[in-house]
């Protein structure tokens, strides 16, 4: 990599990734009608090599059913029942009939959506909302409450009145828990290895399985006495054996009083023991897909943490904050759906905005910013970014006619499954360059050491 150094957003580096980030902007037209009871993402097929599309959104209402595709405020009316409380998506790779090639073979899905309602009632499609068909029947379950579904054909059904069901054909069969789990069950999370570790939010405290939930044991929470509503569990993607939840406390002797008062805690070791957070968030709790952002929900909006609940900020909107974060795109982690302040669904989209130190390149997908040293901006010297074109650039210091640095950024996927990244160092300065992919999320930090000053290229940055 010549004498450039390049770096992912490890320990050391992750604030400074992070920073180059602009604030979510919320797009208004995106919603569906109706009051928002629940939301699934379905991802799209895609050909390797090329970024794979939004995915397709399933929105529970007041009014029904709605599916939205890429196409932005595109709404169809899939399932006209206005009784609907759960949704949950299980979708998995369909096996290729030949070798991968790059830019040629496809990443197609086998998706089944499944839908649980107040009459106890589970349906299931596999083509889209188009057809439906019964997993569970009508007064089968209870009224659900909350729906689980795997890759690998599982299903659980948590309902007010008969506690945890769960399915191993995806919907065929139902096996009731028993009295292993008190009810209602309010909050179901799997842990993303280890299919058989469930941790659930049951009756008045925290329960974890490790056997697909035929059996359960109560997790160590609060005080002695104490009941903890559990309104949320999360399990990070990137770290399964950390796992958070999110309620209401009661309890004699809390501070503040007997209760219930919002609570949040963390477990470290896979849920033998618990820390109560400083910040007390409600659910629902929602990760991204690598487990680098966690969004909960409170009374005056929604949150975001990058460091495992320790510190929290807003998640903006434009011109509302939203109430809280209910999905993130697997593959686009800049774009959330939210709950907006009237109940409706809203899009958040990460969006680059320019800045005196950034620039905004290929129609704004990907944001580039200087980081100068200390001596390469002796006395505060001033230093700013020129966009060239839509795919160059170019950032100086004292003044605008002193280039010290161009980049430009070239789309080769169809050569090699990449953009390429052009930097040419016009300086002997210490500088730092933090390149971020707006609709991934991935950011790329370069260092360019003081002394040297070289060219650098870069074919698979992002």
């Amino acid at each position: 990599m010549n004498r450039w150094s390049r770096a992912g957003c490890g320990v050391a580096i992750g604030l400074a990734c992070w920073l180059a980030q602009p604030a979510l902007a919320a797009d208004r037209t995106a919603g569906p009608p109706g009051q928002i009871a629940a939301v699934a993402l379905e991802r799209q097929g895609y050909r390797i090599g090329v970024t794979p599309p939004p995915a397709a959104v399933y929105a529970a209402t007041d009014q029904g059913v709605f599916r939205g595709g890429p196409g932005e405020g595109a709404w169809n009316r899939v399932d006209p029942a206005d009784d609907i409380t759960a949704l949950a998506i299980s979708q998995r790779e369909k096996t290729p009939s030949g070798p991968l090639v790059a830019h040629r073979s496809r990443v197609d899905y086998e998706t089944i959506l499944f839908a649980g309602d107040r009459r106890g009632r589970v349906r299931r499609t596999s083509d889209g909302g188009e057809t439906w068909a019964d997993a569970a029947p009508g007064g089968t379950l209870g009224q659900i409450t909350v729906l689980l579904a795997d890759a690998a054909g599982g299903v659980w059904a948590g309902t007010s009145e008969r506690g945890l069901f769960r399915s191993e054909d995806g919907g065929g069969r139902w096996t009731g828990t028993g009295t292993a789990l008190p009810r209602p069950v309010h909050a179901l999370a799997a842990d993303p290895v280890r299919r058989e570790v469930l941790h659930a939010g049951a009756g008045g405290g925290l329960y974890r399985s490790a056997d697909g939930g035929r059996t359960w044991s109560a997790a160590p929470l609060g005080p002695p006495g104490s009941t903890f509503a559990v309104t949320s569990v999360a399990v990070d993607p990137g770290v399964p054996s950390t796992v958070f939840a999110a309620g209401r406390l009661s309890c004699p002797g809390c501070p503040g009083g007997p209760g219930p008062a919002t609570a949040s805690f963390r477990s470290a070791n896979g849920g033998a023991s618990w820390t109560r957070l400083e910040k007390a968030v409600l659910g629902p709790l929602v990760f991204g897909k690598d487990g680098s952002v966690l969004h909960a929900a409170t009374p005056d909006g929604a949150l975001q943490s990058r460091d495992g609940g320790s510190t929290w900020s807003p998640v903006a909107g434009d011109p509302d904050p939203p109430r809280a974060v209910l999905a993130i795109d697997a593959d686009w982690p800049g774009r959330v759906y939210a709950r907006s302040a009237a109940g409706g669904l809203i899009r958040l989209d990460a969006r680059c905005a320019a800045a005196a130190s950034a620039l905004c390149l290929i129609g704004g997908r990907f944001r580039i910013e200087v980081e100068w040293d200390a001596a390469g901006r002796e006395g505060g010297a001033p230093a700013g970014a020129l966009a060239l074109t839509d795919r160059t650039g170019s950032f100086w210091l004292r003044r605008p006619s002193n280039v010290s640095l161009c980049v430009e950024i070239r789309d080769a996927r169809s050569s090699n499954g990449h953009f390429w990244l052009d930097f040419d160092a016009r300086t002997i300065r210490g500088f730092a360059v933090v390149v971020t992919d707006m609709g991934t999320g991935a950011s790329t930090r370069y260092s360019h050491p003081e002394g040297q000053r070289t060219k650098f290229t870069d074919h698979e940055a992002f």
